[in-house]
């Protein structure tokens, strides 16, 4: 029996904080992962001083008002109404006893200052709203302020908030608060009373002391007190009786009831956990050592399947596969190697003029191969490879073309990877001219170093030593991304000679990545993104902020003197001069106007800036504003914005991997690459009028 009482909450709920790491943020969905809560103990004082913890086991948890969109709020502000909320709540749950949140944040223009001070990690505390329907108490003897843990609360909302969470926080007033009761059962207290009440009811039975212990000993256990005072008081009357028979105290006493066993849930899950792990773990590891296509593996885990079925479907697969690609024994000479470099050449050739007659003109070679369907291409390579294809129907080639160590295959790739590299190579994008291109090595963190402190050339005295200068990281750090896509080119493209699977969607790809660099190019210079100085990049702190004004003369000459003004690190005039003026294609005509070289109908008409700017046009201003325009120096002069490509890697690249239970080829598109804005002085803004 568990000792019951009700304490006040408000009905404004309760909050505790945590923290988050922006590591997670995902710039792309604008999404970050949350620790909302770890159960952590700490002091309240809404009716009377007592530690609270929060139970983190997930049947204590009432989790579905977050899991159906709960609110993402700014420091807890319910009374703001909707301009409160900056965010919502896409799915949490519970894991290793913490609980786990993704939060997905407003694109709303008012809030763009708080949503980068998320992402940059200004902004670094969590807290979650609650209320708590069950409390137990927990405390230990002699405490002298109570420990209650919740058993069931329920998550409301989930803030980002300005101080973190205080363990020893005061307590605070009531008198102006709606409350609600809440019961606390108390369970050491419990045990305490009904120990209690056994050595009492013991003593009055007559009970002696040996067996009113015993009892106490299994104090949990006893369901019916009255029955067990009897059950012992017979054994003791018994054991007076007859002093011979040493004394025998029930070690299983009767119930009015089956106990059932305790299991430990969580650890009955963790143990399930462990078991599903290994049993993946086993099926990829088999799927590699007999080289089947990881999709194979993930399907037959996601399915179930033990490990010894697996077992016996990989080793039929594989002798599939083998039996499928067996070739008649033949020997290349140099001269065959030629002619096979010559082949796939003019068969590449031909299916690019077929792809784009005007851009890939047609070779002589590779006349062979114009009016060839794909599956006949297929069959010729098989023959010269030494595989009869005599008595094969198209989709048996096909098969065996897309299944074997044929030059086809490496054809089908090439032509992929040609077209997805000359679409990316044409796409237009406006930002070479202030972006500076470079490579790296890994996906580590990119620092760049820059002078610093007495950087100029000195004068050197005579007899004198040069002056010694040093280089300091840059504060503004960046990595690079992975990017990708799977394009799966199956025997029923072969049989249907559908090109466009191997050239138009490549090409289409191409496209996509030349926009994607634009887009996250000019989405530094739309966002106004925080610098490591705690500046945005156009601030008045820079002093690359104009007068909001319409395009002219004075508005223009207003930039180009806050550009030549800017000053190193050294406190020196860098005397940057602008090479580009840059708007929204609404602007566009506005700005090719003032930057034509008309002739002027009388002196005071003259623009003294023709001439002197090329216009940059570009349509992803439009959504951010249809007014705003800038002046950018050039990249050779100073370092704007940095992109930085994997080694290798001058653009998007494919690969190839044969997929067996897939019937067909898969073309694996990457690219692998980043951008930051290093400098703001190469930048001036204005808002426009």
């Amino acid at each position: 029996m568990k000792r019951k009482k009700t304490i006040k909450i408000p009905k404004n709920g309760l909050s505790v904080r945590a923290s988050f790491t922006p590591d997670t943020f995902d710039e792309e969905n604008r999404t970050i992962e949350v620790v909302f809560s770890t159960g952590a103990k700490g002091k309240r004082g809404y009716w009377e001083p007592y530690f609270e913890e929060l139970s983190m086991k997930k049947s204590d948890v009432r989790m579905e008002r977050l899991n159906q969109g709960a609110p993402v709020l700014n420091n807890h502000s319910r009374y703001n109404g909707l301009e409160g909320i900056i965010g919502v709540v896409e799915k949490a749950w519970i894991r290793n006893k913490e609980g786990i949140a993704t939060l997905r944040l407003s694109s709303r223009d008012e809030l763009q200052g708080i949503v980068r001070d998320i992402q940059d990690g200004i902004i670094r505390n969590v807290s979650v709203g609650y209320t708590v329907h069950k409390y137990e108490d927990v405390s230990k003897k002699g405490d002298e302020v109570p420990t209650y843990r919740a058993t069931d609360w329920e998550p409301m909302e989930i803030s980002f908030v300005d101080i973190p969470f205080d363990k020893d926080s005061q307590s605070r007033s009531l008198d102006d608060q709606e409350t609600y009761e809440c019961i606390i059962e108390n369970t050491e207290e419990s045990k305490m009373l009904k120990e209690q009440e056994i050595r009492e009811a013991g003593k009055t039975a007559g009970l002696s002391e040996k067996f009113i212990e015993a009892m106490v000993a299994r104090i949990t256990e006893i369901t019916d007190l009255d029955g067990e005072i009897k059950r012992s008081l017979a054994t003791q009357e018994k054991e007076e009786k007859d002093p011979v028979i040493e004394p025998e105290i029930p070690a299983e006493p009767v119930r009015t009831q089956k106990t059932e066993p305790v299991v430990d849930v969580d650890e009955a899950k963790r143990v399930a956990a462990e078991t599903e792990r290994a049993r993946g773990m086993d099926i990829r590891k088999l799927a590699k050592d007999l080289g089947l296509d990881d999709t194979i593996a993930n399907e037959h885990v996601e399915k179930g399947t033990d490990l010894d079925s697996f077992r016996n479907f990989a080793i039929e697969s594989r002798a599939k596969m083998d039996e499928l690609n067996k070739t008649t024994g033949h020997s290349i000479e140099v001269n065959d190697m030629e002619n096979r470099q010559s082949r796939m050449a003019a068969a590449e050739n031909a299916l690019l003029h077929k792809f784009d007659r005007k851009a890939y003109e047609l070779t002589e070679s590779g006349t062979d191969f114009r009016f060839s369907r794909l599956t006949e291409i297929a069959r010729k390579f098989l023959e010269s490879e030494g595989v009869s294809t005599s008595g094969m129907a198209d989709a048996q080639v096909a098969e065996r073309a897309l299944h074997s160590s044929s030059d086809f295959q490496e054809i089908l790739a090439n032509v992929a990877n040609k077209t997805l590299r000359d679409a990316y190579d044409m796409g237009r994008q406006t930002f070479g001219a202030f972006v500076r291109e470079t490579e790296v090595s890994d996906f580590k963190e990119i620092s760049r170093t820059q002078l610093h402190s007495g950087a100029g050339l000195s004068e050197v005295k005579e007899s004198g030593e040069y002056e010694h200068t040093t280089m300091s990281e840059s504060a503004e750090k960046y990595s690079i991304k992975e990017y990708g896509k799977i394009i799966g080119l199956t025997r029923k493209t072969l049989i249907n000679d559908d090109l466009n699977a191997f050239t138009r969607v490549p090409a289409q790809m191409g496209l996509k990545a030349r926009a994607l660099e634009s887009k996250l190019i000019w989405a530094i210079i739309t966002s106004n993104p925080l610098m490591a100085d705690g500046n945005a990049l156009f601030s008045a702190a820079h002093g690359n902020l104009g007068t909001a004004g319409a395009i002219s003369v004075t508005t223009v000459n207003e930039g180009i003197s806050k550009m030549m003004l800017q000053k190193d690190l050294d406190d020196e005039l860098l005397d940057i001069t602008p090479s580009y003026m840059a708007g929204p294609s609404i602007l566009g005509a506005t700005i090719k106007s003032f930057l034509g070289a008309t002739i002027p109908s009388q002196d005071s008409n003259v623009n003294p800036f023709k001439g002197d700017l090329d216009p940059i046009i570009e349509a992803r201003l439009d959504a951010s504003s249809v007014t705003a325009w800038y002046l950018m120096a050039s990249s050779q002069m100073i370092d704007m914005i940095e992109i930085a490509r994997l080694e290798g890697q001058n653009g998007p690249s494919i690969t190839q991997k044969e997929g067996f239970e897939t019937s067909g080829l898969k073309l694996k598109v990457s690219y692998d690459f980043g951008a930051k804005v290093l400098d703001h002085r190469g930048f001036f803004k204005n808002a426009g009028a």
